[in-house]
């Protein structure tokens, strides 16, 4: 996951050996929203805080299935956000 420094998000995530792209935003206090579509055309949404070098929170999928996640996922350190957003930027891939 990408976090611009307009607080604009991109990133992907691997299930069962699927990448699904995601888009979104966080907020200036460290809330993150995110949507993307799996392979068979369902939505999902994840919802998560920024905390310290982590994020977690929770997932839903427009197929009924959620869950959680947890601070594994972390967040680069390179510099402040800008636009209002205070999260540091990730390096892109």
């Amino acid at each position: 996951m990408a976090i611009a420094e307009d607080c604009y998000i991109t990133g992907s995530v691997s299930v069962e050996g699927d990448t699904l792209e995601f888009k979104g935003g966080a907020h200036p206090n460290g809330h993150v929203i995110a949507f993307g579509e799996d392979g068979y055309g369902n939505a999902f949404a994840f919802f998560g805080q920024v905390r310290g070098d982590g994020i977690s929170g929770f997932w839903e999928s427009e197929a009924g299935d959620s869950g959680t996640f947890g601070p594994s996922i972390s967040v680069g350190d390179d510099g402040g956000g800008g636009g209002g957003c205070f999260i540091s930027n990730l390096p892109s891939n």
